[in-house]
């Protein structure tokens, strides 16, 4: 039985009461659990602490195993785990596909893709040793065994296989043999808070022509002090984690003032927009950041809808989408002109995903 400790012990201990091992199997299923237990790893010998009363030969059953990468190696080895789960993707899939044509379209994308598994290998053997690692290698095993994910959240954004696996993980999948290409709408949900505005205004002008250029990052960047390194994506990714917490998914004002180099900065150079984020959340609108998220995803949707009849591969990644290279002038139209009946210009961005 586990037993929790509170106080000056990490993690769940396994209390093994002899009597108990006794009652259930006899002495001879006693030594022979406590022996495999033991042989396997699963259990090491802990000091003699009492755990609510119980001081005889307690056993702490290992911490290691509740770290992912043994976790994913017992559910790797585990086949009843891999029948078991490889029933479930199968209806998850069917949900998804009912959802209608724009989902199919991803699904049938996604039954298209390929990966390359001994480059991932040799990929994440040469990275540094550590939880980022081991993680990815768990992710590679994964893949060998389907690793097929399909749901969709409240925001109406898919999480499919590429939308779940590491950004550097993606390189490694192709759609057959053609190579894929990224489309990302650059700083999607700040040009989306431009809606915000109740009317006309230079502020509006000045803020819609940053985002819209592509320069919405760095501006916050220069107007906050140029306390990131922007050329550095772990940095870059932390910005924007700083923004988004500070300026688009605070608080109300009273409740939470403007905090940090960041919110400060953009109270100064946008007041307009700042009262206006001010104002939405005072009447209560509290979701405001997943009725972004919402938005953001009908129109990627919206997007994928126009070209789901279409022969080159779409897979959605937020407020980005997946193409060969065939299809990357097509989303770009497609992407703008869903954007374009909102009156906003986005900046897009694209790329090849797939590593030569």
């Amino acid at each position: 039985m586990f037993r929790k400790k509170e106080a000056d012990e990490l993690g769940n201990y396994l209390a093994v009461h002899h009597d108990t091992l006794r009652k259930l199997g006899g002495e001879n299923y006693r030594k022979k659990l406590l022996a495999y237990g033991l042989k396997e790893g699963h259990l090491i010998k802990s000091p003699k602490q009492a755990i609510k009363g119980l001081r005889s030969n307690e056993y702490m059953l290992n911490r290691e195993l509740f770290k992912l990468k043994n976790q994913q190696r017992y559910f790797l080895t585990s086949k009843a785990a891999i029948r078991i789960y490889g029933s479930h993707p199968s209806d998850r899939k069917d949900a998804f596909i009912r959802q209608g044509d724009v989902y199919r379209k991803i699904a049938s994308s996604i039954d298209g893709l390929r990966f390359d598994y001994a480059a991932a290998m040799k990929f994440v053997s040469g990275l540094p040793d550590g939880e980022g690692k081991a993680h990815r290698k768990n992710v590679v095993e994964s893949l060998m065994l389907d690793g097929s994910v399909w749901s969709l959240d409240r925001q109406g954004r898919n999480y499919t296989i590429l939308v779940v696996v590491p950004r550097n993980i993606r390189q490694f999948f192709s759609y057959g043999s053609e190579p894929l290409y990224s489309l990302d709408i650059r700083s999607s949900q700040p040009l989306l808070h431009v809606l915000l505005y109740t009317s006309d205004c230079p502020e509006k002008t000045r803020y819609q022509s940053i985002v819209e250029g592509g320069k919405f990052w760095e501006f916050m960047n220069q107007a906050a002090g140029n306390a990131y390194d922007l050329s550095d994506e772990a940095e870059k990714r932390e910005m924007k984690k700083t923004v988004f917490k500070e300026v688009f998914y605070r608080e109300k004002e009273r409740t939470q003032p403007a905090k940090g180099a960041m919110a400060n900065a953009f109270k100064r150079e946008f007041p307009i927009l700042w009262g206006e984020l001010n104002a939405v959340k005072v009447r209560g609108r509290k979701g405001l950041p997943k009725e972004m998220q919402s938005y953001e995803a009908e129109l990627v949707r919206e997007a994928v809808d126009l070209l789901k009849g279409s022969q080159y591969s779409l897979i959605t990644i937020h407020d980005c989408i997946v193409t060969t290279r065939a299809g990357v002038a097509d989303v770009r139209f497609a992407l703008k002109h869903t954007f374009e009946k909102l009156k906003l210009c986005p900046d897009i961005s694209d790329k090849k995903l797939t590593v030569s």
